[in-house]
C-alpha cells in the first residue's frame, strides 16, 4: 500500500481548516500543515488535531509548499488547500489509488461561492494536479504555481472520482479583494518581465472575459452568482490594464 503525506499551507484560515483536516483522517497517513504567522485561531486550532504543525515567513505559494513538503515522511504527496476539503467519494477514490501501483493524480474541484455550488462559467471544469511524487517533482511560479518534473518527462496522471469541494469566497467584497490582489501580483510580474499594455487593453480585455465567462461558457446558468463571478472577474481585468498601464508609462518616463 502506498502511504501519502498530505500537506496544506495556511494564513488565517479559521473558518476552513478545521473542514479542511476533517475530511483527510482516515485517508491520508500524515498531514502537514505550514503556517505563514497566522494572527488568528488557525494555530490553535490545527493543533488540535493528529497534525505535524510548522510555521515561517510567507516566501510565495511555490516555494511556501516545496518547503512543506520538505517537512513529510512519504514520497506521495496530496497537496491540497486550507479552503478546500475531500468529498466522501473523492476520499474513498484515494484509498483505492493507495491499493494500486502509484501514478500522478489530478482531482477535479467543485466550488463553492458564497454558499452556492457553482457549475458554469469562466472557473469550469477545475481539474488540478494534486498527488504527485516529491522526489523529482516541484512547484514552480510566482503567482499560479504549477507542479513540474526534473525527470523531463511529461506527466502520465490519473484523474480520480469525486470532488474536492472548493470553499472560495464567502462575500462579494472577499471576492473583490482578492482578485484586486492578484491582480496586483500579476502587474508586478509584467512589469519586471518588460512586457507592455495598451489604453485601449482595459476594455477589449475586461468585455471579453465578461463574455466568455457569463455567455460562452455559460455562467448565466448559475443564476446571480454566475454574474457576480463574471462582472467581478471583468472588473478585475479592468484594472488589471488600466494600472499596468499607468505603471508602464510612469517606467518609460523615468528612463527619458
Amino acid at each position: 500500500m502506498t502511504a501519502i503525506s498530505a500537506v496544506i499551507i495556511t494564513f488565517n484560515e479559521e473558518r476552513n481548516i478545521a473542514r479542511c483536516i476533517k475530511s483527510l483522517q482516515g485517508v491520508v497517513d500524515e498531514i502537514i500543515v505550514w503556517d505563514s504567522f497566522s494572527t488568528d485561531a488557525t494555530p490553535q486550532i490545527c493543533k488540535s488535531f493528529d497534525v505535524h504543525f510548522f510555521q515561517d515567513t510567507w516566501k510565495g505559494y511555490a516555494e511556501s509548499k516545496n518547503a512543506a513538503v520538505l517537512k513529510s515522511t512519504h514520497d506521495w504527496i496530496l497537496s491540497i488547500d486550507a479552503d478546500e476539503a475531500l468529498s466522501v467519494e473523492l476520499a474513498e477514490s484515494i484509498k483505492q489509488w493507495k491499493q494500486h501501483a502509484p501514478i500522478n493524480a489530478t482531482i477535479k474541484r467543485k466550488i463553492i461561492y458564497c454558499g452556492k455550488a457553482i457549475a458554469f462559467g469562466d472557473w469550469n471544469p477545475d481539474i488540478k494536479h494534486r498527488m504527485y511524487n516529491k522526489q523529482h517533482t516541484k512547484w514552480h511560479g510566482t503567482i499560479h504555481e504549477v507542479l513540474v518534473s526534473d525527470l523531463n518527462t511529461e506527466f502520465k496522471t490519473q484523474l480520480l472520482k469525486g470532488n474536492c469541494l472548493h470553499y472560495t469566497y464567502y462575500t462579494l467584497e472577499e471576492h473583490k479583494t482578492q482578485a484586486l490582489r492578484f491582480t496586483n501580483l500579476m502587474i508586478d510580474a509584467k512589469i519586471k518581465q518588460k512586457q507592455r499594455t495598451y489604453w485601449i487593453s482595459r476594455f477589449l480585455s475586461s468585455g471579453l472575459k465578461w463574455l466568455k465567462g457569463y455567455i460562452l461558457k455559460a455562467g448565466f446558468i448559475d443564476g446571480r452568482s454566475g454574474f457576480h463571478i463574471a462582472c467581478i472577474s471583468a472588473w478585475a481585468a479592468y484594472q488589471k490594464h488600466k494600472i499596468w498601464y499607468k505603471l508602464q508609462n510612469q517606467t518609460l518616463d523615468k528612463t527619458l
